[in-house]
Formats: C-alpha cells, sequence, structure tokens
C-alpha cells in the first residue's frame, strides 16, 4: 500500500491529531442493478483491507448501506463502521448522499440536494467529467466533489481534481466498488477530533483529507 502522488493533488484542510479514518466512500451492493456483492462480503473485504469506514451508495436505494450496517453492527470485532447512502441521478449528474436516514425520490438536482441536508447529510457530487462537462451551478451547492474515482478514467480524475483546486471545494475519493474486488482501489484518509467514533458525519469534512489511490 503506497500513497501515489503522480496522478494526485494533496488536498490539506488543516492538521489535526486524533482518529484517523480509512474511508471508501462509494460503494455499490447487491440493492444496485449492476452489482452483485453482498453485504456481508462487502463488510468483510473492507475489514481485511484494513478500511474502517465504507459508504454504501446503492443506486436509487439507501436499502444496501442499511443492510450493510445491520451486518456491521452485529460483526464489531471487525471494526467497519457503515455510513448509508444512496446515488441518485439528476439531469445534471450524479449525486451521492451519505448518512442518510430515508429515500430520496425526487430527481431535481436542487431538490436532491435539499433533501440530504434535511436528513443531515452530505451531498457530494460523483465523478463529474463521466458524461462530459459537470454543471458548475450544481456544484456550487454540493459539500463535495468526488475527485478520484476507482472506475473513471486518469484524464477524468484529473480534471476533477483541477475542477476542485479551482472552486475551492472539498474533494473526496471512492472506489466505486461493483464487486468486493474492487473495494479499497481508492479511499479517502481524514482525521478528526471527535473521541466518539460513531459520531463524525460534519467532522469528514474537517481535518486533513487526503485522497488515496490504492494498487
Amino acid at each position: 500500500m503506497f500513497f501515489r502522488r503522480t496522478e494526485m493533488r494533496v488536498f490539506i484542510r488543516e492538521e489535526h491529531s486524533g482518529m484517523i479514518y480509512k474511508a471508501d466512500l462509494h460503494i455499490h451492493s447487491s440493492f444496485s442493478f449492476d452489482s452483485r456483492s453482498r453485504p456481508e462480503a462487502i463488510v468483510r473485504t473492507a475489514a481485511a483491507k484494513g478500511l474502517n469506514v465504507i459508504a454504501v451508495t446503492d443506486h436509487g436505494t439507501i436499502a444496501g448501506g442499511l443492510a450493510c450496517r445491520r451486518y456491521a453492527e452485529a460483526n464489531p470485532k471487525l471494526g467497519v463502521q457503515v455510513v448509508v447512502g444512496s446515488e441518485i441521478t439528476t439531469p445534471s449528474g450524479d449525486i451521492h448522499g451519505l448518512f442518510l436516514t430515508e429515500e430520496i425520490n425526487s430527481k431535481d438536482p436542487e431538490e436532491v440536494i435539499a433533501c440530504i441536508r434535511s436528513q443531515g447529510g452530505l451531498s457530494v457530487y460523483v465523478h463529474p467529467y463521466r458524461e462530459g462537462e459537470p454543471d458548475e451551478r450544481l456544484i456550487e451547492l454540493v459539500d463535495a466533489i468526488e475527485i478520484y474515482n476507482g472506475r473513471s478514467s486518469a484524464r477524468e480524475n484529473l480534471m476533477a481534481q483541477n475542477l476542485v483546486l479551482r472552486l475551492n471545494k472539498v474533494g473526496l475519493a471512492g472506489s466505486d466498488a461493483h464487486k468486493p474486488g474492487e473495494i479499497g482501489k481508492a479511499y479517502t484518509v481524514f482525521t478528526t477530533d471527535e473521541s466518539d467514533s460513531s459520531l463524525f458525519s460534519q467532522r469528514l469534512l474537517s481535518g486533513e483529507i487526503r485522497p488515496v489511490i490504492n494498487e
């Protein structure tokens, strides 16, 4: 495992000492139409790869995230916390809601972001260049942008990194895993001062944030 810096820019928000999280913030389970990864396999694979946080972000549903969280909570020795999320397709691009408690049924991007925030969640514009040029008006509204996606091209990821630098947004990384072997291909390292490791949703956007490519 190593940090590859040849393609990645380094995004440091502020130096902190405290709890260190290794978080793959973009994983799909069998509750997505294009994945067969069972919840138990996702959690166990994440633990085996040294991840202590995963976000399960199935297409249009939080069901996979809830199932993974139940399994992780029933197996605390694995040491994996599950962020319940969903990937919502909108005409302006795909948006992740993280730390969700309810399904989001709207496809309107502004309504989607409002629904995420009403649940106390975080909004992330994922793989912003996969379908062409991103909607910069929407980018201004989201909490963070995915700057490294394990399934995007090097060019798409580099463009996303440049976008974050230009607009001074938070940059996050995730594998976009659709099968267990892809989990941890990319992840985000972040540090918080929060001593209660079950409470870190807003802390994710503070402290040191470092996207990592794991090859």
